[in-house]
């Protein structure tokens, strides 16, 4: 949640007590100095689906560890499977 907003639980527990709740401002937090990050940030300009595909996969790591469902699992899937076979290659 943004900066004096709800977070995911709270909004979670507002929909199911009222039926709805207010809509929160998520923010990602990214660690410039992460291995993933730097290596994303060496890759720019080359492959852009690669690095558009790992960071829809770091939006989504963040929104499972915040116990969020993931709009389209089957497409996380997809893209994990696929990062993994390109680092087998």
């Amino acid at each position: 949640a943004g900066a004096g907003g709800p977070d995911l639980g709270l909004e979670k527990i507002l929909k199911h007590s009222k039926g709805e709740a207010p809509a929160a401002r998520h923010v990602l937090e990214l660690n410039p100095d992460h291995k993933i990050i730097r290596a994303l940030a060496e890759k720019t300009g080359e492959d852009k689906a690669l690095i558009s595909e790992a960071a829809h996969l770091l939006l989504d790591q963040a929104r499972i560890l915040e116990g969020e469902v993931l709009e389209d699992p089957a497409g996380f899937v997809k893209r994990l499977n696929a990062l993994i076979l390109k680092g087998m290659e």
